[in-house]
């Protein structure tokens, strides 16, 4: 395979991989955690930042700590499918 042929292989392979990339996929279970020093609702907020379309919180477990003299939300995020 010349080189012209080997580089045209492999962006047709980038292309078909990146047109993978944006399909919506279904929600699976997964999780996100985060902190923060505003409120328990803004660290749950930003521990489901990347929490997928479609998907829903299943449970949702914060910890509040004193750091500092400051109040610090520790919060951990589980989410799951929408149920059907």
């Amino acid at each position: 395979m010349d080189e012209a042929a080997a580089f045209a292989a492999t962006a047709a392979t980038a292309a078909g991989l990146t047109a993978l990339a944006v399909l919506p996929l279904p929600a699976r279970a997964d999780g996100g955690s985060a902190s923060s020093l505003l409120s328990r609702q803004d660290a749950i907020q930003q521990a489901t930042l990347w929490m997928p379309r479609g998907a829903q919180i299943t449970s949702t477990n914060c910890t509040e700590m004193i750091i500092d003299s400051s109040v610090r939300y520790f919060c951990s995020v589980q989410w799951g499918p929408a149920a059907q």
